[in-house]
């Protein structure tokens, strides 16, 4: 519980080039100075402006080595392109001694990014080894880039075969890219014998420009942002108090792993590099990592509070789609509350899942993310309908299979099952709902054993067998991996409740609905609120909680604490009053309720439960 967001590794799929310079220890023996000079002068004349006009983000560029991150593959190889070609012309009228060649590897995968910006993992490892395959002058691919630029129309990209490479356990297919450079000497010969046939070469010059117009088309699609994407601009200080600068830098670190796991492994949360010169515009931003918006958050510090102001954009248009303003209190030891990070996070994260949702229902009505985000919405919205419930989890296994999707679609079945095997009053049918959801539990801590929501799911999946302790470490796992996710807290102090650490699972209650004031789920955090209150026999504030979720949105689970609470304090017409709309919202309530649900948890807790919440209702009138 005590692990920062900020010193864990994130994940996102990305292309990577690696390349080197070939002969670069002898050049750099024969002659130190001027392999040196020559070397910045191809890297201020060729590499930069290349890594510029394509996207990429420089991780290392020390020595002869060069490692580059760029959100599209299609990208990486056009930039590879683009070096190669002009340091092929730039060679062209030097000694064979003064020629700097690269060995250019691209691949395309799981990269793991730390707080420095380093990135590693298999998606560099492998396109290292590539980069050792290729020739001098050459790029070479991997299967996963193959298939990317499959069909751009102005480069032969041929299949060099399958090899075994140092530390990689599997053979790697490789693709060579016969460059444009090469072709285009090899259209020069034809053209001297076709010299005397004007209207055929005129022919396929048309078809040539054709071709490299189709070749722009599809890279211009293959560029554009996928579903979900939110490029998360560097935080910016208001004003020049140093603690308000650090603050922001804080920020700037952590939001992106915490605004990933907060979407879930289907969205693509990219951390934006600004450099010097570089344009801020939306439009632009959007283009060079490829996102569909752009958020903005700015910082300032009064006092002893701290604001954070922040604004989800869309990149196509420069539309405003959100804004909002947190404001909390803050200590002189914690210049970045965590109140504050929760609250950024996970607002921003429900504005760009409604973002998203609107643009696809305009563009693409039946997409498989649109029925996913509908789907979590009504999850979030909870129901007591069993029917609609059933629904709710079919309609998520449908969409277990769709590759990003299979992940949140696994857990958000689970989630629809445990709920009809909580609601189902046939024993049998309930049995064969939390069997469906403990087999997608496994499946999804499989699928994504980083992301927090397949550790809430199997926590529940403990809770549901009675195994406290296991529900416990599941959910500390959660919250490991996301400390700012109210849900997660909500789960920790269920647990806790069922273990009898009343006062430790209050405390988690409290601070999901300090993290998270606004969110869909308050309604269910204070009724969980509301009753460990009054199985500690606090029954004033357990009234009040009870009264304060009713506000919020009335349940018939309220009304059982409020019943109990009241009868408690001695109020029976109130009590009487609090019963009846319960047995008025849930007519088949009875005390075997309470019961049924208790006897999964410590010895103390069912005690507990038989002291405080049904000798209250049964004082209300509430049947046996």
């Amino acid at each position: 519980m005590t692990q920062s967001v900020g010193e864990l590794p994130t994940r996102r799929l990305a292309a990577v080039l690696l390349a080197d310079v070939v002969g670069y220890s002898r050049m750099m023996e024969r002659d130190e100075t001027a392999t040196h000079l020559r070397l910045r002068e191809v890297r201020s004349a060729i590499i930069d402006p290349a890594l510029a006009r394509h996207g990429g983000r420089p991780v290392r560029n020390k020595g002869d080595d060069l490692l580059v991150e760029f959100a599209s593959a299609v990208e990486a190889l056009a930039c590879a392109v683009q070096i190669q070609q002009a340091l092929a012309e730039d060679n062209g009228g030097r000694t064979p001694e003064a020629r700097m060649e690269l060995r250019i590897g691209i691949n395309l995968g799981d990269i793991l990014i730390d707080q420095g910006g380093d990135i590693a993992g298999d998606g560099v490892n492998i396109a290292a080894r590539l980069q050792g395959l290729a020739a001098p002058g050459e790029v070479m691919l991997t299967r996963a880039v193959r298939e990317q630029v499959r069909q751009l129309k102005d480069l032969r990209i041929e299949d060099a075969g399958e090899f075994r490479v140092k530390n990689i356990a599997r053979p790697i297919r490789a693709y060579r890219v016969l460059l444009p450079a090469q072709k285009r000497r090899g259209w020069h010969r034809l053209a001297s014998v076709l010299r005397r046939r004007r209207n055929a070469l005129l022919a396929a010059t048309a078809a040539l420009l054709a071709a490299a117009l189709l070749g722009v088309v599809m890279m211009d699609r293959l560029s554009a942002p996928p579903p979900l994407s939110v490029g998360l601009m560097p935080v910016v200080a208001d004003g020049v108090d140093p603690t308000s600068t650090a603050a922001a830098q804080q920020l700037t670190r952590q939001l992106p792993a915490i605004v990933q796991q907060e979407l879930g492994p289907h969205a693509t949360v990219v951390a934006v590099d600004i450099r010097p010169g570089e344009s801020t515009d939306p439009q632009d931003v959007g283009r060079r990592y490829r996102v569909r918006y752009v958020a903005r958050t700015t910082l300032s510090a009064t006092g002893d509070a701290v604001r954070a102001t922040a604004a989800l954009i869309a990149s196509n248009s420069r539309a405003q789609l959100w804004s909002a303003t947190f404001e909390v209190r803050r200590v002189a030891s914690d210049p970045l509350p965590p109140t504050l990070i929760a609250r950024l996070a996970n607002s921003l994260s429900r504005a760009a899942e409604k973002a998203e949702a609107e643009h696809l229902a305009q563009t693409a009505p039946a997409a498989p993310l649109l029925r996913l985000l509908r789907a979590q919405d009504k999850v979030r919205t909870g129901s007591d309908d069993l029917a609609r419930l059933r629904e709710l989890a079919q309609e998520f296994e449908s969409l277990i299979g769709q590759r990003a999707l299979t992940l949140p679609a696994l857990v958000g079945a689970a989630e629809a099952w445990f709920a009809v095997a909580d609601r189902s009053d046939n024993a049998e049918a309930a049995d064969a709902a939390r069997q469906r959801a403990e087999q997608l539990t496994a499946q999804a801590i499989a699928a994504g054993p980083t992301v927090a929501r397949a550790w809430q799911a199997r926590s529940v999946a403990a809770l549901e067998r009675g195994e406290l302790t296991s529900a416990l470490e599941a959910v500390e796992r959660a919250a490991m991996l996301n400390p700012y996710d109210a849900e997660t807290h909500v789960r920790r102090g269920i647990v806790l409740g069922y273990m009898a650490r009343l006062d430790e699972a209050l405390a988690e209650f409290d601070t999901a609905l300090e993290l998270a004031p606004t969110a869909i789920t308050v309604g269910s955090t204070l009724y969980f609120r509301g009753r460990t209150l009054l199985l500690l026999g606090r029954y004033d504030a357990a009234v009040e909680n009870a009264n304060r979720a009713i506000a919020f949105v009335p349940e018939w689970m309220d009304y059982v604490v409020l019943a109990a609470a009241y009868a408690m304090q001695g109020d029976e017409r109130r009590a009487r009053r609090a019963a009846a709309e319960l047995l008025k919202r849930n007519p088949r309530f009875t005390l075997a309720w309470p019961r049924q649900s208790a006897v999964i948890g410590d010895e103390r807790y069912v005690q507990a439960v038989e002291q405080h919440l049904i000798a209250g209702l049964r004082r209300a009138g509430i049947p046996e």
